[in-house]
């Protein structure tokens, strides 16, 4: 594979995920009022975060992933050993979720200018 190959298709990978991340971080504003009573949207929650923490700097995009990392350490902190959120809790991952919010729809509408 040439670089500017290689390129191209990192480019074209950037596009998809930053395409995709509103949709995934609006999945993730729609299951947050499940996060005090519910096992499975705490679960979701914390496997969506843990892939946008981990993928989304590998595509240069680091501040999303830097507060996906942040939520996603809230999230782990409940689930073992597995207890309720704090007011506080529950208010700091609203925060994060709406810095997330407002990250992915930037990275969204940059995608579609680009296309």
């Amino acid at each position: 594979m040439t670089l500017d190959a290689y390129h191209a298709q990192l480019a074209e990978i950037r596009g998809r995920f930053a395409a995709r991340i509103a949709e995934r971080v609006a999945r993730l504003r729609e299951i947050e009022g499940g996060l005090a009573h519910d096992d499975a949207a705490r679960d979701e929650m914390h496997r969506t975060l843990h892939d946008i923490a981990g993928t989304a700097p590998s595509l240069g995009f680091e501040a999303l992933g830097a507060e996906a990392r942040r939520v996603e350490m809230m999230i782990a902190g409940a689930i073992k050993p597995a207890r309720s959120f704090t007011a506080d809790e529950l208010a700091e991952i609203d925060s994060g979720l709406r810095l997330l919010a407002r990250e992915a729809e930037q990275l969204h509408a940059s995608a579609a200018t680009n296309s």
